[in-house]
């Protein structure tokens, strides 16, 4: 998933996260149940110790408020060296990560490029708690120097099944607030998942030679009897 992530492309920021935010409470959808707010950033290329690793993660842990009840994990694989600093909670869980990954040049040089990556999965959270806690990891981001490239998805539900009329309308109310234009769509059983593209968000992936930035899926649990409405901007990063 890591590599997904860095190959977005970024040209300019807007405020997209705050349309999606706003598209979702406006729609009256208050049953908001999970969330995750995702930011990536170049951290340089200097070789690091493990203490230097760590004291990174917990500066950035400190500046969320988290102070204690975490863990620090460093793996190695190969020439790249990942050091993980994970804090479960009741509202939500918060994952750092500062990954080391060895580049080679084209003259056969290699070169360590760090990256810093941090992750807050939100449980029943208010979409306004959920866009506040975005607009600190900016700032904390801004206050270390570095810029990045954001990740947000929002998972709200809906009672029983919905029906192909009504996932499409919804569809369209969310691409219309984010002014995109339709570009995939994939059909499973009890999934639908809807990819599109806007001029209005700088960021983007790569779908079958398409660009996509805007992505909303639909999934039925039939034990549970609820739809499932899943939001993500440039994309939905996670499994369902």
């Amino acid at each position: 998933w890591a590599a997904v992530a860095l190959q977005i492309f970024i040209t300019k920021r807007i405020d997209r996260e705050s349309q999606m935010v706003t598209q979702v409470m406006s729609d009256g959808v208050e049953n908001v149940t999970a969330a995750e707010v995702k930011l990536y950033a170049h951290y340089g290329d200097e070789t690091m110790t493990e203490a230097a690793r760590e004291k990174i993660l917990q500066r950035v842990g400190e500046k969320l408020g988290i102070i204690s009840g975490y863990d620090i994990i460093t793996s190695t694989e190969g020439e790249n060296t990942s050091t993980t600093f994970v804090k479960k909670g009741e509202n939500g869980d918060t994952t750092i990560r500062l990954i080391s990954m060895e580049q080679t040049n084209a003259d056969g040089s290699t070169i360590q490029e760090n990256y810093l990556m941090t992750e807050i999965a939100l449980k029943n959270q208010s979409t306004e708690n959920i866009y506040r806690c975005k607009e600190q990891l900016d700032q904390i981001y801004t206050d270390l120097g570095l810029s990045g490239s954001s990740n947000l998805y929002l998972c709200s539900q809906e009672k029983g099944r919905m029906t192909e009329d009504e996932m499409q309308k919804t569809t369209a109310d969310f691409f219309d607030t984010m002014h995109a234009k339709k570009r995939n769509e994939i059909e499973l059983q009890d999934t639908l998942c809807i990819y599109g593209y806007s001029d209005n968000v700088p960021e983007y992936v790569y779908q079958n030679d398409h660009k996509v930035n805007v992505n909303i899926a639909f999934t039925y649990d039939e034990g549970e009897d609820i739809t499932y409405i899943h939001r993500g901007l440039p994309f939905i990063d996670k499994s369902f």
